[in-house]
């Protein structure tokens, strides 16, 4: 017999105060306006209430091999019964973090952002590709900073000015809360990769 899910419960929004008290290095002078000056932002970003599928959960480089028929995802511990914008805005992250770790790569970096997020697009038939591209650019934020300043940063940004760069990138973004991916992509483009 297969596994059958239990039905998902209903899940309580998280409250504004609870989660900027939980950012470390949250007090850290920006020179743009921080969550708790936009608190309308969190319900759109932090809602769970987007339950539609399997969620891998760790969909990062690393975890994608090159299969015979395509990509073939490994590592999934972290899956969940959620939102499919999770994943494509997790490995996404992956591909703009990187651009500070690996400069001279940000450019082929950012093409493959863009290769990405218009293949994944492309392919979404079970909703509109807006309504995902928003989801997804409303998660980016918040993940730049769990990978920064959360429970599991990234290993690769080592140097306080590209945290620093990648805090203050993601406070702006939280703060005025982007409508699709593209906006994310143009905003760090501007700020690693100068568009001349």
């Amino acid at each position: 017999m297969g596994w059958i899910p239990k039905p998902v419960r209903s899940i309580t929004p998280i409250q504004p105060s609870s989660i900027s008290s939980r950012i470390r290095g949250w007090d850290r002078p920006v020179s743009t306006p921080g969550l708790n000056a936009c608190p309308a932002a969190f319900p759109r970003i932090f809602a769970a209430h987007t339950k539609l599928t399997l969620v891998h959960g760790d969909v990062s480089p690393k975890n994608i091999l090159v299969g015979p028929q395509g990509p073939v995802f490994i590592d999934a511990e972290c899956a969940w019964f959620g939102d499919p914008a999770f994943d494509l805005a997790f490995c996404l992250n992956h591909l703009l973090l990187k651009c500070l770790w690996v400069p001279w790569a940000a450019g082929r970096l950012l093409a493959a952002f863009q290769s990405l997020t218009e293949t994944y697009l492309d392919g979404v038939d079970w909703e509109p590709g807006q309504d995902i591209d928003r989801r997804a650019a409303r998660l980016l934020p918040g993940l730049f900073l769990a990978r920064i300043d959360g429970k599991s940063p990234v290993e690769y940004l080592t140097e306080e000015r590209d945290k620093h760069t990648v805090r203050r990138i993601a406070r702006s973004l939280l703060a005025c809360p982007p409508d699709c991916l593209a906006e994310i992509r143009k905003v760090w483009a501007s700020e690693i990769h100068p568009v001349s």
